[in-house]
């Protein structure tokens, strides 16, 4: 197995070569409007969980997963990368109400220490004939990408270079190098959260690999790294497909439907 740190010294110097102009996300300047039950929904099941990570809850029960669903063009992708940000900002309303509960306070620390990473099958990212063999490697492949901000390299031209040498990582890999890496502190528990977006293009490829992938980014909640408070937020248009998998598992689903917005007075978070 190659030493990762070379691994991450690779990425770094291919990142640094990047213009950051290439690296924004598409939108990010634009604010994320009229979402606030949504933001307040996906506020409370991530307290749930917390406090089931807290007392070291292992029953699926007390580790919700929460899918956002609806149809192109209703924001699901935006709320997905801004979600952090979104939480830390209702987190803080609360504090500044004198609303705050102590468990409010330390999620609030724990937005501050948090790493996002984005995983999508869609724009250049739509999954590769031979990775349906090792859909661990394929979320992994694109963790980095996203992590090290190497989007902009082809996806086919990645895996020729990294597949093999990742083969032997896990997703538990992947967040221990986001941690030793892009946590603002090691020494204080870190935050990690997942999106995982446009999985409908997962199922239409394979009904069990979206299945398998699913359940891949669900077991972190139950059984965490050391260190890590881990959180997933699934995004896409297979309502119906996510629906009966909510049902099938014990893990409890909870569902913010995102509709689209209507185009007057969008100019702020309501």
């Amino acid at each position: 197995m190659i030493d990762p740190s070379v691994l991450v010294a690779e990425w770094k110097r291919l990142s640094s070569q990047i213009s950051s102009n290439l690296v924004s996300a598409f939108g990010s300047k634009m604010p994320v409007v009229q979402r606030s039950k949504e933001i307040s929904m996906a506020w409370n099941e991530l307290k749930t969980h917390y406090l089931g990570w807290k007392t070291r809850q292992t029953d699926r029960k007390h580790h919700p997963r929460c899918f956002a669903y609806g149809p192109p063009g209703s924001g699901k992708t935006k709320f997905g990368v801004e979600l952090i940000s979104l939480l830390k900002s209702f987190a803080q309303q609360l504090v500044d109400n004198n609303k705050a509960t102590d468990e409010d306070k330390e999620i609030l620390e724990f937005l501050s220490n948090s790493i996002f990473i984005h995983i999508t099958f869609a724009n250049g990212n739509a999954l590769l004939s031979h990775e349906t063999e090792n859909i661990e490697t394929a979320l992994i492949i694109r963790g980095i990408r996203n992590l090290f901000n190497l989007s902009h390299t082809p996806l086919d031209f990645f895996c020729k270079q990294y597949e093999n040498k990742l083969k032997s990582w896990t997703l538990t890999d992947l967040q221990s190098i986001a941690r030793q890496y892009f946590s603002r502190d090691t020494s204080a528990p870190t935050m990690i959260y997942i999106h995982l977006d446009e999985f409908n293009h997962l199922y239409d490829k394979d009904p069990k690999v979206f299945k398998n992938v699913v359940d891949l980014l669900s077991r972190p909640l139950c059984t965490p790294l050391p260190g890590v408070f881990y959180h997933v937020l699934f995004t896409g248009t297979a309502y119906t497909e996510m629906k009966m998998l909510g049902a099938s598992e014990s893990y409890p689903l909870k569902e913010l439907p995102m509709q689209i917005l209507d185009t007057e007075g969008n100019l702020s978070i309501t």
